[in-house]
């Protein structure tokens, strides 16, 4: 019975860190592709200059 209870909180342990380590792998991803956006922005801007 014990062992059950652990199995169970170590399972749910478990989802809940991939899913916080899933949200910030997908914002620094986010982060990443908004800058080399503005970044391709700004360049065609100055070009276009």
């Amino acid at each position: 019975m014990n062992e059950m209870i652990l199995a169970v909180v170590a399972l749910v342990a478990g989802l809940a860190g991939g899913a916080v380590g899933m949200l910030l792998y997908r914002n620094a991803m986010d982060e990443r592709t908004k800058k080399s956006a503005s970044d391709e922005a700004e360049r065609i801007v100055s070009k276009a200059r």
